[in-house]
């Protein structure tokens, strides 16, 4: 039995403002992120994407360095309404599932999520 309102995934979420490509069949867009977990992320377009949509992504996780880019595929698992959505404009909040991630993109995203939760749990 759920609990309304109950936390439902499976990895925390990290709030993080970095910049990400997104690519479609219909759309390619340079967007900012909203938050980022090991099983996907979310953020806000101009557009909508109808789900079960399969992107691309490339997301700029920072780093001591610079960034750390990563490559990523998903799919589309919710795209609806800002609440603070203007008429005119209609941004939409985008949520996407990671359906293919490479060895060396997981291992950079499992540090720097681990790193993130870490420095937000003192």
């Amino acid at each position: 039995m759920s609990h309304a309102g109950a936390e439902r995934r499976r990895h925390p979420r990290v709030t993080l403002d970095v910049p990400v490509s997104l690519r479609s069949q219909a759309h390619e867009a340079q967007l900012r992120l909203k938050d980022i977990s090991r099983s996907g992320i979310c953020c806000r377009v101009p557009f909508t994407l109808p789900e079960m949509t399969k992107v691309a992504m490339t997301i700029d996780l920072p780093a001591d360095e610079g960034t750390h880019p990563i490559e990523v595929e998903g799919v589309v698992v919710r795209c609806e309404p800002t609440a603070d959505a203007e008429p005119t404009s209609r941004p939409h909040e985008l949520a996407i599932f990671f359906t293919e991630l490479t060895a060396q993109s997981a291992q950079i995203l499992e540090t720097f999520l681990r790193q993130r939760l870490a420095a937000t749990a003192h």
